[in-house]
């Protein structure tokens, strides 16, 4: 019997690895008979990773945080202004 399921778990995850399509099923089987689990991974920018900080951070230190962060996005928007400015002038930014 444990022969039987070896041999069927290699089978999933050999589809998994080469199959091109339909891989719900196969996915689903290795979850739900052999205990495997999705794993996400998510990489955060310099600045969110000081946002997820900040709770370790002192007022003061959230405070000039929120202060760069907002400055950046003003920066941003500003340059995103001004080349639809330029766009529609049909001019272009050297």
């Amino acid at each position: 019997m444990e022969l039987a399921r070896c041999a069927v778990q290699e089978y999933l995850e050999r589809e998994l690895l080469t199959r091109e399509k339909g891989l719900q099923g196969v996915i689903f089987a290795l979850q739900a008979n052999f205990g495997m689990s999705e794993k996400r991974t998510v990489e955060l920018g310099p600045r969110a990773a000081q946002a997820m900080a900040a709770g370790r951070m002192s007022e003061n230190e959230r405070r000039d945080l929120l202060r760069a962060m907002t400055e950046d996005a003003t920066r941003n928007e500003d340059i995103h202004d001004q080349e639809e400015a330029d766009e529609s002038t049909g001019r272009t930014a050297d």
